[in-house]
């Protein structure tokens, strides 16, 4: 009996840290608002999504089906309401906020999030 083995999906997250900080800290070399402001947009994409991460695959296995279909949907909801609650409260809470910078690193968190992911699952459909 052969079992199929998790992808290594928290690599993702971990890799977007590694570029997020460093990211943030050359920009805090020109600008401290905006490099706070790319701070909080890549938490704001990688947060929900290690959430998302954490629930959809804490079960695997075809005896787990049922368990899986509800980690998945549950990570996917709350992936949505912690993106807007995250939003809701930095844009009530952060009164020196650079509005491009919040959504530019958001957007480019995105972005690479798609990229390491495709990556990740060629490498795994190889294996």
């Amino acid at each position: 009996m052969t079992s199929i083995k998790k992808p290594s999906v928290y690599r993702v997250a971990i890799t977007q840290v590694c570029v997020l900080v460093p990211l943030c800290l050359l920009l805090a070399q020109y600008d401290k608002t905006a490099a706070f402001s790319a701070f909080l947009g890549g938490l704001l994409c990688l947060l929900p999504q290690a959430y998302f991460t954490l629930s959809a695959w804490q079960y695997t296995g075809a005896r787990s089906a049922q368990r899986v279909a509800r980690g998945f949907y549950r990570g996917e909801v709350g992936k949505y309401v912690l993106t807007l609650v995250g939003f809701a409260i930095v844009f009530s809470r952060v009164k020196d906020l650079d509005v491009m910078a919040l959504f530019g690193a958001y957007i480019f968190m995105l972005m690479l999030q798609f990229v390491l992911n495709a990556k990740l699952i060629k490498a795994h459909q190889q294996n």
